[in-house]
């Protein structure tokens, strides 16, 4: 049997996004409350859980799990990931969970160094019905 550890605990394996790339994701500081850009965080995360098939998130349960698990100290670099659950991949329309992790924000994420743009050949397809959204599994762009 598969299994997932995060922080020594063990993740069950009925989260089949682990495994499968079904899932979406986010990132962002978190400086004791949620960034300007929220919205847009969200408003993208629920595009791209629509475009998988898995339910859209609530915003309110969004910022609610952001906020616990981020707590009252500050800089926090955060990554919220909404993942497929069950272990059936015949299920075309399986549930969701979301699992949020944090990590104490780096000197050079709070006040980047300037700009530099590296160009390289693009990897994603922007003919995808998944176009535009922040997905783990970048099969079909390979």
């Amino acid at each position: 049997m598969m299994q997932a550890w995060l922080d020594g605990k063990a993740i069950a394996p009925h989260v089949r996004g682990l495994w499968t790339g079904e899932g979406v994701f986010e990132t962002f500081l978190w400086a004791g409350n949620l960034p300007r850009a929220w919205p847009l965080h969200v408003a993208r995360m629920q595009r791209g859980a629509g475009r998988l098939g898995l339910p859209v998130p609530d915003e309110g349960m969004l910022a609610g799990a952001v906020a616990q698990a981020a707590g009252t100290e500050t800089p926090w670099r955060v990554r919220m990931t909404w993942l497929a659950l069950g272990g059936d991949l015949r299920d075309l329309a399986p549930d969701a969970c979301l699992l949020v992790e944090t990590r104490p924000a780096r000197p050079l994420e709070l006040a980047p160094a300037p700009a530099r743009l590296v160009t390289g050949a693009a990897l994603r397809n922007p003919a995808s019905l998944l176009a535009g959204c922040k997905r783990l599994g970048v099969a079909e762009d390979l």
